[in-house]
This record gives structure tokens, C-alpha cells and sequence, in this order.
């Protein structure tokens, strides 16, 4: 698709929706999309936007192709996009995913509808009550991640709205408790002891280390405070990350070998910004 695009309108896939719809939608200006090999948009999974983005984004798809009463794309494109055009129940059981595919938008129990990102990006939406759930997560360790999130879905918000429509009952001090918790969240780092007595025996020496997955020849620790280093050498060479005892340290991740912008091609030189943590 973002090749078409390109091809189309000699504009990059992303640079071309902001102009046509998203921008008018509210969709962030600095979102920004990956380049595959041959400087073409990495329309997949390379699109890069934030949750809010995305409910936006859901919403144009529940409005099938409307935005604040303005239509942007045909209307009988947007509901067989958003309603099953080939059977993807491969194997004769149910899952959450398994009722139909549309125009890159998945069938859903009760006739609803979601995006499907990789990781659990989810832009899902449910027509009959006119709800839109929305979740940026990575989930791509989890097997079960999808389902374990449409399950609560289903059994915590979905199975809990009346018949009629209405809306679910105001919960006043439960929303300002959520407020309170999103307030204070931070990211995460090893949560462990700071200080151990095995400081002024292992601080400053150099281990020789044994055949190992990450290819390390030697490493050294070094302590000072609620902070330290942590010396290595591998094949790249003699590394040292930064690590922080009950914090994160923010610096770039020694190793080489990531791409940058243009997915799956390794950029020499070119690192990321990591937090460290220790315990």
C-alpha cells in the first residue's frame, strides 16, 4: 500500500494522509513512519503515533470515514473494510480474532471491529454501543497477550453495558484513584536492594568470563553511591553501561548493529537511548 501511494502521488504514505485526513482529525504532527529498503514507507508496523492518535484514528474508522460531520473517504468502502470480507477461522475454534477480516481491520465477537498492530497496538471499536477501546502495549513476548487483553475487554467493560445503550454509572472516586496512579507512574527499573556487602569485594575487579550467549571476554563493576559501571569487552569491542541502583540512568546502549530509520538495515555507528537499572 504505502508503495502504491508513493507511486501514486509522489508523496511519502504518512505525508500524504496528514495532508488528506489525519491532520484535520488532530492526528500528531510529529508522528512519523519507517522506511523499508528503496526509500518506501514501512506502512505496517513502522507507523509511529501515539494512543491518543489512535483513538483518533478508531474514531474516523467507527464514524465509517467521517470526522466531525465532514466525509473523507466512500462509505461503502469503509464498511466492507470494516466488516468481514474473507473467513480467517483457520482452524474451527473461537478466538477473539477469528470473526472475519476486512480491508486490514479484523472482525471482533458482537460486531465489533479493531486494528491489529503488532505487539497489541489496538484501535477497537464496538458499533452497537458506540465505544471505542484503545491501548499502545508490546505484547510480542506473550503468546496469549491478545487474548488475555480481549478477554478482560469482554468480561470487565463489554459484558457490563446495559441493553439499552446507557451509559455505565459514574464512578467519581474510582477515576480520581486512576488519575492518582497514572500521575505517579514512572518507568520502570529493577526495584532490588541499592547496596549489598559484596560491593568492596567485587567493585574494581575483572572477571574473566566463560563461553556465553552474549559473547562477553571479561567484565569489571565499578560503585560509587546509587550508581555504577558496568566494563565489558565482546566482539564489538570494550563497552561500559552506565547503571543505577533504585533509578535509571539514561545513556545510549553501547552495542552496534540496530537499524535507524530504514528497518532491517543496520546503521554503522548508529545506537539507542536506553535506561539502566541494577540491583
Amino acid at each position: 500500500m504505502a508503495v502504491i501511494v508513493k507511486k501514486l502521488t509522489g508523496k511519502p504514505f504518512l505525508q500524504y494522509l496528514q495532508e488528506k485526513v489525519l491532520r484535520e482529525i488532530g492526528f500528531s504532527a510529529d508522528a512519523y513512519c519507517l522506511k523499508a529498503l528503496g526509500d518506501y514507507s514501512w506502512g505496517d508496523s513502522g507507523v509511529l503515533c501515539t494512543a491518543r492518535d489512535l483513538l483518533l484514528f478508531a474514531r474516523f474508522l467507527l464514524n465509517r470515514g467521517t470526522f466531525n460531520g465532514k466525509r473523507y473517504l466512500n462509505e461503502k468502502f469503509m464498511r466492507d473494510a470494516t466488516t468481514m470480507r474473507i473467513s480467517n477461522d483457520d482452524f474451527g475454534f473461537v478466538a477473539h480474532d477469528t470473526f472475519g477480516y476486512g480491508y486490514q481491520i479484523w472482525g471482533m465477537a458482537r460486531g465489533c471491529f479493531s486494528t491489529y498492530g503488532m505487539g497489541a497496538q489496538l484501535g477497537f471499536c464496538d458499533p452497537t454501543h458506540d465505544l471505542i477501546f484503545v491501548i499502545n502495549a508490546d505484547t510480542q513476548g506473550n503468546p496469549h497477550g491478545y487474548e488475555q487483553i480481549f478477554d478482560a475487554l469482554y468480561r470487565n467493560i463489554l459484558d457490563h453495558i446495559t441493553e439499552d445503550g446507557s451509559a455505565l454509572p459514574s464512578a467519581a472516586d474510582e477515576t480520581s484513584a486512576l488519575g492518582a496512579w497514572l500521575a505517579q507512574r514512572k518507568l520502570f527499573y529493577l526495584p532490588g536492594n541499592k547496596e549489598s556487602r559484596f560491593v568492596d569485594e567485587i567493585g574494581g575487579v575483572t572477571f574473566k568470563a566463560f563461553e556465553n550467549p552474549m559473547g562477553i571476554k571479561w567484565f569489571r563493576l565499578e560503585f560509587e553511591g546509587d550508581e555504577g559501571k558496568f566494563h565489558y569487552e565482546n566482539a564489538q569491542g570494550v563497552k561500559c553501561m552506565p547503571l543505577g541502583f533504585g533509578h535509571n540512568v539514561f545513556a545510549q546502549f553501547p552495542e552496534e548493529g540496530y537499524s535507524d530509520m530504514v528497518g532491517n538495515e543496520i546503521a554503522p555507528g548508529h545506537t539507542y537511548r536506553a535506561a539502566f537499572s541494577a540491583d
